[in-house]
């Protein structure tokens, strides 16, 4: 199964998200996408904020894991862009005008180190586009009452507003990951962003879950431009 977002329903552009069905078995998908495996590129996710762009730098091809990283960015058609991910938050983001694509990682040490406004400012100053022409999507990951910190790393959120964190059990806090990706992707300037209205903890007959028990398993999040877009034409 492939979840997909009606924000980035554009002619030309490909995205969306794998459920437990389909997981990360990227020759499944290039079939049922007719991409040739090839042309699918991914990292060896570090929980960094390490951003790299394609084809500026000769990236891996699935498996290899030979670049580190955790969001890739690209101009070029034909390219599919791919991230696993259990429980972290995926976020896909295009541009239009100067069609640009960008998958990102983003797991809490990915958000705390600035990794999506660090996408979002070199996707502009890739593109010249300003964010607010910007389209962006988070994918499932852990909802607000499934993503439990200790104190020890509380201090590392102090950026966020205090609406997104909240007093746990004990000496715990609950942090609203997906609020603070939104967050981030809002404050950068971006107006377009949709969040899908699942966590991977509490939909586990839907996702893989880390936190969960599924240590190995993951889906995946995936963009690439088939070609260049055009916008939809409104209906007369």
């Amino acid at each position: 199964m492939i979840l997909r977002s009606r924000l980035l329903n554009i002619p030309g552009l490909e995205h969306g998200f794998t459920t437990r069905g389909l997981g990360s078995d990227y020759k499944r998908l290039g079939s049922i996408l007719d991409w040739p495996t090839s042309q699918i590129m991914s990292l060896k996710q570090v929980h960094s904020h390490q951003i790299y762009l394609f084809p500026s730098l000769s990236l891996p091809k699935i498996g290899s894991g030979l670049v580190s990283g955790d969001a890739l960015m690209t101009q070029k058609e034909k390219v599919l862009l791919v991230m696993r991910v259990a429980d972290c938050i995926p976020v896909l983001i295009y541009v239009p005008e100067k069609p640009a694509i960008a998958n990102i990682h983003a797991g809490w040490r990915g958000v705390v180190s600035q990794i999506i406004p660090r996408t979002i400012s070199s996707l502009v100053n890739l593109t010249g586009v300003h964010p607010g022409a910007m389209k962006a999507v988070i994918g499932a990951g852990l909802c607000k009452s499934c993503f439990e910190i200790g104190p020890e790393i509380l201090e590392q959120f102090k950026d966020l507003p205090q609406s997104l964190i909240t007093q746990g059990k004990g000496d715990r806090f609950l942090v609203d990951l997906v609020g603070a990706c939104y967050f981030q992707l809002q404050s950068q300037g971006l107006k377009e962003i949709e969040r899908m209205s699942y966590c991977t903890q509490c939909d586990r007959n839907l996702f893989y879950s880390y936190r969960g028990g599924d240590k190995k398993e993951r889906q995946i999040s995936f963009i690439g431009l088939k070609c260049f877009p055009q916008p939809l034409k409104e209906e007369s």
